[in-house]
């Protein structure tokens, strides 16, 4: 099966270049898991890049993504002014470094190599995903790829609840509405990740015709989603 194939037979292919199971960054995710559970901020944490699209290789990065409750700190108002909105960007910033360095530690502790770790830290609002669902999401992408990231694959105790938000509300959506909206999220998810296919072409030597692949992708994208919603 060659990388094409692995990648066009399920979202996610946790492997090395030679096809080797990864278990480091499931190990990896482990320990940010049980590290940040407990802290009112964590949310979830998830692990991307090329060790979960099947092409990473010794010198790669562990790429994860920890999720973090902002409660609405950033939800800025018309007349907020100038100096409320520093103060609660600067409190919101240092509340997700002070996240990022105590799992960027842990990891350390465990014997990760700190010059290999890739540590993103994302703010979710339930809030603000309910409103793009209400107020319809649109060409723009961003908001599209927003929503819908909240159905990949992530461990965390409070997932479920933010993602239960926005299900509720793509459920109050008339059919259409909800699968147009559905489309847009899942044809931005793809999207997103066929930019990846340039470093599998360059690391594996492989001059597959990926032409097709968006859609494959897409109707992956859609089965997952729409798994949660009906």
């Amino acid at each position: 099966m060659n990388l094409y194939e692995k990648f066009n037979s399920k979202l996610y292919n946790p492997r090395d270049i030679e096809g080797n199971p990864n278990s480091e960054m499931f190990r990896a995710v482990d320990i940010v898991y049980e590290t940040l559970t407990g802290d009112d901020d964590f949310v979830a944490v998830e692990p991307f890049g090329s060790t979960m699209k099947g092409y990473s290789n010794k010198d790669s990065d562990f790429d994860i993504r920890i999720l973090v409750d902002v409660k609405n700190k950033m939800d800025f108002k018309d007349n907020d002014d100038n100096d409320e909105m520093v103060t609660r960007g600067s409190e919101v910033y240092h509340r997700t470094e002070k996240i990022k360095n105590k799992a960027i530690k842990a990891l350390e502790d465990e014997g990760f190599d700190s010059e290999k770790l890739h540590i993103l830290i994302f703010t979710v609002s339930k809030k603000a995903n309910v409103a793009r669902i209400e107020n319809g999401l649109n060409e723009d992408e961003s908001d599209a790829r927003v929503v819908g990231a909240w159905f990949k694959i992530f461990k965390g105790e409070r997932i479920n609840d933010f993602r239960d938000s926005a299900i509720a509300e793509l459920r109050k959506l008339s059919e259409p509405e909800r699968l147009r909206q559905t489309r847009l999220m899942v044809v931005a998810l793809s999207e997103s990740e066929l930019l990846s296919f340039n470093k599998i072409k360059q690391r594996a030597g492989n001059d597959q015709d990926y032409d097709n692949l968006l859609e494959c992708r897409i109707q992956m994208w859609k089965n997952r989603i729409l798994g949660f919603i009906d």
